[in-house]
């Protein structure tokens, strides 16, 4: 089996460290980004802290153009960034979906 890569937004998040876990326990690669990730973050061989703000479409393709040239690809992209917003309750303004959605 060829090593599958991915990449995980917020991945020391919420549900973005339950994402990392089981990408890695499927024996993926992950490149896991958020601003203040540490490779100490997730304890496995496979796992990659890359901290990164992914605030323009520059900086997504910077990240997406590191992964690539390490791994040689990207399989899977799991954005676990900006689900929700703490006190924020449904529904979320369309402005700000849009926003989330634009990068």
């Amino acid at each position: 089996m060829t090593q599958k890569i991915a990449i995980v937004t917020g991945a020391d998040g919420g549900l973005g460290t339950h994402v990392t876990k089981a990408l890695l326990d499927a024996g993926f690669t992950v490149a896991g980004l958020s601003p203040n990730i540490k490779q100490s973050d997730f304890s496995h061989p496979n796992f990659i802290a890359l901290p990164t703000w992914l605030n323009s479409l520059d900086e997504a393709k910077k990240v997406a153009s590191d992964v690539i040239s390490r791994s040689g690809k990207i399989d899977v992209l799991a954005h676990m960034v900006g689900g929700f917003l703490a006190d924020a309750a449904l529904p979320t303004p369309m402005t700000l979906l849009s926003s989330a959605c634009s990068i």
